[in-house]
């Protein structure tokens, strides 16, 4: 029998279990271990109670997980196991959340480009496109520079529009500073924002071993400078939202 419910109770590992069934062979198939899918889930503020799972019996077969930051909510997983795709699940769970936004919410969420089966599910449940961003990957090379210092956290502004994934700056972050621009980068090279300065890039790059750039709107000028210096492509997305008015 399939019912619905929130996920309020279920452990860390049941829902890294859940998380790599569903995935594993998704466009970019993602394989979390136990640490990852906690800092996955804290990093976007998962908020079990508005995120939902689909359930046969006792055995769940789909999810999306929900972030909650104050009127916005923030998709940071969707997915229903293989077995049980072409159902409509994907869509009553999307629709139960929905149905219970406040008017002054907003649903956000990213989907892969190439995704054009899951594109056209939210643009008729109502969500529409933002922001065209891509994901570069650095590895090897740079370069250290005398000009680059450590920055602090007061040196970060938002005026620059990050996407949901890179608006929070978490307790470890490494902060480089490069006379006015700066780069926020995490310990695993996991980039929050970058000016387009290959200085910074050069220097974090040498330090850590590798960047990722997640979410960089494909038009900006870091796009640009990643694009010039022959960044590796990961992956391009669109970034959608549901207003509730």
């Amino acid at each position: 029998m399939i019912t619905y419910s929130n996920l309020t109770g279920l452990s860390i590992s049941y829902l890294k279990n859940i998380f790599n069934e569903a995935f594993s062979d998704y466009t970019i198939p993602m394989q979390l271990d136990e640490k990852q899918i906690r800092a996955h889930l804290e990093s976007n503020d998962f908020d079990p109670k508005l995120s939902i799972g689909c359930f046969d019996s006792d055995k769940i077969v789909g999810f999306v997980f929900v972030g909650h930051r104050d009127n916005r909510l923030y998709d940071a997983g969707t997915a229903v196991i293989k077995e049980y795709r072409r159902n409509g699940i994907a869509r009553e769970m999307l629709e139960k959340i929905i149905a219970k936004m406040d008017k002054s919410d907003e649903f956000i969420l990213e989907c892969i480009s190439t995704n054009s089966r899951a594109l056209k599910l939210y643009e008729s449940l109502g969500f529409k496109r933002k922001r065209h961003f891509v994901c570069f990957k650095l590895s090897n090379g740079g370069q250290l520079s005398n000009d680059v210092s450590l920055g602090s956290r007061s040196d970060i502004t938002k005026s620059y529009n990050p996407s949901w994934q890179n608006e929070k700056v978490e307790a470890n972050a490494i902060i480089f500073k490069h006379g006015d621009n700066i780069l926020c980068v995490r310990p695993e090279g996991s980039v929050y924002f970058s000016d387009p300065d290959l200085v910074l890039i050069n220097h974090a790059l040498k330090q850590i071993g590798k960047l990722s750039f997640t979410n960089i709107v494909s038009n900006s000028e870091l796009a640009g400078l990643l694009y010039k210096i022959d960044a590796a492509v990961l992956a391009e997305q669109e970034e959608m939202s549901y207003e509730n008015n």
